[in-house]
């Protein structure tokens, strides 16, 4: 975003993990989530997994390496996703000329 609309978007960058946040289960448990569907979008959340699994360390004193896990795996799809969409972005920016000039 910052690359295609330059320092205007930059805002937006800083705003993105505030709005996140209710979803990563940072101060309350995946399961007491309501509704439903909250639940679902904590879930597909990197982050979730590792609040998750802070949680369950402390209760039971047990490396959950599940949590561990689910987070890795759901790092590594999104870097995937993340770096085909910025090559595309990048072409698009290119062809069209319409890359800002940063730092002049």
């Amino acid at each position: 975003l910052i690359l295609r609309w330059g320092q205007a978007a930059e805002s937006l960058a800083w705003a993105v993990p505030f709005f996140i946040q209710p979803f990563t289960a940072v101060f309350y448990p995946v399961a007491v989530m309501k509704p439903e569907w909250v639940q679902y979008i904590a879930l597909a959340l990197p982050s979730t997994h590792v609040f998750e699994g802070m949680r369950s360390l402390l209760a039971t004193h047990v490396a959950p390496l599940t949590n561990l896990s689910l987070a890795s795996g759901l790092n590594l799809l999104y870097l995937g996703a993340v770096i085909l969409w910025f090559h595309h972005t990048f072409n698009v920016c290119k062809e069209r000329g319409s890359l800002v000039r940063v730092g002049e």
